[in-house]
């Protein structure tokens, strides 16, 4: 197991254990960035993510995960590049 798949648990169990999250059941929050209008993933976090209860949980997956599509917490996430020495 690593890091993230721990934090995704810590994650399900907050969204099973919060009545109202706001992002849940609308499809903009794991479609891919590129299928957004811009600056909609913005205006996504702002609306929906700045008072969730579950954020935390939200970010620190993201954080930990970095995954490809969606808004997470209200970010976005790019693919790692690696460093060059």
């Amino acid at each position: 197991m690593t890091r993230a798949d721990d934090l995704y648990r810590d994650l399900a169990t907050a969204l099973q254990e919060t009545p109202k999250v706001p992002c849940l059941g609308i499809d903009r929050f794991t479609a891919d960035i590129k299928d957004l209008a811009p600056n909609e993933s913005t205006q996504l976090g702002f609306a929906y993510c700045s008072h969730c209860p579950v954020k935390p949980a939200c970010v620190a997956y993201a954080d930990a995960a970095r995954p490809p599509a969606g808004v997470w917490g209200g970010r976005t996430y790019s693919p790692r590049t690696p460093r060059t020495p």
